[in-house]
């Protein structure tokens, strides 16, 4: 992989990067709007209905899986710009080949060539 696609990528990752932590941040203010809300002891916020109890706990937890795997993907982003720092973007981490940039381009924080990957998912 050529300087210019490096950081074409570069740019591609770090723009995916900061949506995901924007989504994070909305996220967490809508998990907070909530905790406040019910904290500040606002009736409307509450209800003894044993459905909207639970319907309001799902969200919650929805809430509290979305921020985990956002959170994930930015870690899986952060370690994609840190092998292009280090010269080894591209490279399949299990037999070195390169990674085909149009499976780059799908999925930018690859680290396997389509047969590895292949490979890996089988056992």
């Amino acid at each position: 992989m050529n300087k210019r696609e490096r950081k074409k990528f570069e740019k591609l990752l770090r723009e995916m990067r900061d949506q995901k932590l924007k989504y994070i941040a909305m996220l967490r203010e809508l998990a907070i709007s909530r905790t406040q809300r019910e904290a500040s002891g606002d009736v409307s916020a509450f209800t003894s209905h044993p459905a909207d109890i639970s319907t309001e706990s799902d969200e919650r937890e929805k809430i509290a899986s979305l921020i985990t795997r956002e959170t994930a993907a930015v870690k899986e982003l952060d370690a994609a710009l840190e092998r292009i720092e280090d010269a080894s973007y591209g490279k399949c981490e299990a037999c070195d080949d390169d990674i085909p940039v149009a499976r780059l381009q799908a999925l930018p924080f690859a680290t396997l060539c389509v047969k590895c990957q292949a490979e890996a998912e089988k056992g």
